[in-house]
């Protein structure tokens, strides 16, 4: 196969795309992958979203390689991290206020709210006053450069997908080039990838007036997602209590893989005392099946362009958009007001169908809402109200509460009504688009001792207008209930029970058999299936070789009762499978570290091999 492969006419500039790639990629210092079991969790929980799968994996691999200073991280910015309840952020920012700076994870743990065990899942992530190691002292570096290239060959295929980015980043300014080629799809010039992705963003200094400019490709996030949310959803997430509120981040680069979940082109943001205005526009290719050449029919957003006819899509149709928003801030209050309007140069020629013949424009379309956030030391609170062109209303709001560390509580409401058009919304939904819903989703999190917790999810949906799949209105619920033990050497312990339009049970954990060995094994099921597993982690030689096996089990009915489980792969890839059918399967992922300046990743497994190799540049 490999001979083959190398010798086909259209496959071999692929060759050539990777040794490229392969040769810049022995210069720099590497960082090994690290993601805390609820990350993981909630990598399971996305296993139908692939993009937002490597957003969320690379998000916190960025974490980890930036490690900032705990003790100067904002409010907002210890909520967008996802790894603090509530009560701990708080209890963190009284702290430090009263007595200064945290000094090392030992002092952490002496902090209200945190544990030993919690104090020390906060080392790979963060540094403190006193930490003067390698990472923490390139942090304060004025440039910071990351070279990765990544290639996956899937059972069956003719040739490897392949994957490069680069990023280069400093105090000011950030630079990413993104490039990604999918199996089978030909390269543009004999030499270009499929995908190819560059984004600029500058940072202003703290009271500059200019706060950020963005250039090329970059993602936008305002209020709580019912205007504009172009990036990680996260849609309808079984998490913990404070997974339902949304925290807006404005304009960042965009380095996904992701061929359609982004925008292309200009963005600003100013700032004029407490208020903080941004504009942007975009003029973004879209892939789509086209009717006479002046109508669209569907729009794709897969990205594969390997057949005729996936290639007839590609970049077929343009979206013009214009997009502006202005937020206040004071110290307990934030409000906000954001506007969308944007258009495609085909007209709309899809066909109109019981679950989407509410929701069809043509020409300039757009969307007005307004939001807000307010905090206290026990509450979150939190809506957005919208509008779009027709005018249809929709509405979100939620509270988040924690009066003691041992509790932690959240209420959502929502009411998106069957008509509501948001192209680019990305507000909370059990669906994919903010539309067709009205509901109300509970969750608790309550910690019985030190080692134990309870985490309690009921949530219901009542659909009023058909959506795919049900040509009549409908109503839906679900419910989880979960508990888990992390002990102090390490191990983990894990029994939950699911409800709604499925029932499963799950019990699994992980044995900490010393600092360099670890086993686990889960079993998950219920009356359409099961599926489990055995794996066992190794490493040796000061971290510098890592060895991680599985062996999965699986026997369901079909499709609709799979199960996913979260599996670890190479560094910024979503390492999520769904188990179907009746089958076995193993895979063998191996780190090695040679040097300080080289690290590679190989993973073999029943369905796809993976090769990886990855460089950070100090500046």
């Amino acid at each position: 196969m490999m001979r083959r492969w190398i010798e086909g006419k259209r496959t071999w500039p692929i060759v050539r795309f990777a040794t490229i790639f392969f040769l810049l990629s022995f210069f720099g210092r590497a960082v090994a992958q690290t993601l805390p079991p609820s990350v993981t969790a909630l990598l399971e929980q996305l296993s139908d979203d692939p993009a937002a799968q490597e957003e969320l994996t690379a998000r916190y691999e960025a974490l980890a390689r930036r490690r900032p200073d705990l003790n100067r991280l904002s409010r907002e910015e210890l909520e967008e991290t996802g790894l603090f309840s509530l009560f701990q952020i708080e209890s963190l920012l009284d702290h430090i206020s009263r007595y200064g700076a945290i000094l090392s994870t030992a002092e952490l743990s002496t902090v209200d709210g945190f544990t030993p065990e919690e104090a020390a899942r906060c080392r790979p992530f963060f540094r403190f006053g006193s930490d003067h190691s390698p990472g923490a002292q390139e942090n304060g570096e004025r440039w910071r450069h990351s070279l990765l290239l990544r290639t996956k060959w899937r059972h069956g295929e003719t040739a490897p997908s392949l994957t490069g980015k680069y990023t280069a980043a400093s105090a000011r300014l950030a630079f990413s080039l993104t490039a990604d080629h999918d199996a089978g799809e030909p390269l543009a010039r004999g030499f270009l990838p499929d995908f190819l992705s560059v984004s600029a963003v500058w940072k202003g200094e703290r009271d500059a007036v200019v706060e950020r400019l963005a250039l090329g490709d970059f993602t936008a996030r305002f209020g709580q997602g019912l205007v504009l949310w172009k990036a990680f959803r996260a849609g309808a997430l079984l998490g913990e209590p404070g997974a339902v509120l949304r925290h807006a981040t404005a304009i960042r680069p965009y380095t996904s893989t992701d061929e359609s979940n982004f925008f292309r082109g200009a963005a600003l943001t100013l700032r004029a005392g407490t208020w903080h205005l941004t504009a942007l526009a975009s003029f973004n290719a879209v892939d789509a099946r086209l009717s006479g050449g002046t109508a669209y029919t569907s729009i794709a957003t897969d990205g594969l362009h390997r057949t005729d006819a996936e290639r007839a899509k590609r970049h077929s149709m343009h979206e013009t958009l214009f997009a502006a928003s202005a937020q206040r801030a004071w110290s307990h209050l934030r409000i906000g007001l954001t506007a969308t309007a944007y258009t495609y140069d085909k007209r709309n020629g899809r066909t109109a169908t019981y679950y989407n013949a509410m929701r069809q424009y043509d020409g300039w379309w757009g969307n007005l809402g307004a939001d807000l956030y307010w905090h206290s030391q026990h509450w979150r609170i939190f809506a957005e109200a919208a509008l779009d062109a027709h005018p249809v209303p929709a509405f979100v709001a939620g509270a988040l509460w924690s009066p003691v560390y041992a509790l932690e509580a959240s209420l959502l409401l929502r009411c998106y009504p069957p008509s509501y058009t948001a192209t680019h919304a990305g507000a909370y939904s059990t669906l994919s688009e903010c539309a067709n819903q009205t509901g109300a989703t509970l969750a608790l999190r309550y910690t019985l001792s030190r080692t134990w917790r309870v985490l309690l999810h009921g949530e219901y949906t009542r659909y009023p207008g058909p959506r795919y799949g049900h040509p009549d209105p409908s109503d839906a619920w679900r419910a989880r209930a979960e508990l888990s033990g992390n002990f102090p050497d390490g191990s983990l312990l894990q029994f939950q029970l699911r409800g709604g339009t499925r029932f499963q049970m799950r019990a699994g954990g992980t044995l900490a058999l010393g600092e360099s060995v670890s086993a686990g094994a889960r079993l998950q099921g219920g009356p359409g299936g099961w599926a489990g597993y055995l794996e066992g982690s190794w490493t040796a030689l000061r971290r510098k070789v890592s060895l991680h096996a599985r062996v999965t089990a699986w026997s369901t009915e079909g499709w609709d009762e799979r199960i996913a489980f979260y599996e670890k792969s190479l560094p910024q890839s979503y390492g999520v499978r769904q188990f179907y059918g009746k089958g076995t399967g193993a895979y063998l992922l191996v780190k090695v570290a040679p040097v300080k300046r080289f690290e590679g990743w190989i993973r073999l497994s029943d369905d796809y091999f993976a090769f990886l190799i990855r460089s950070f540049i100090p500046g």
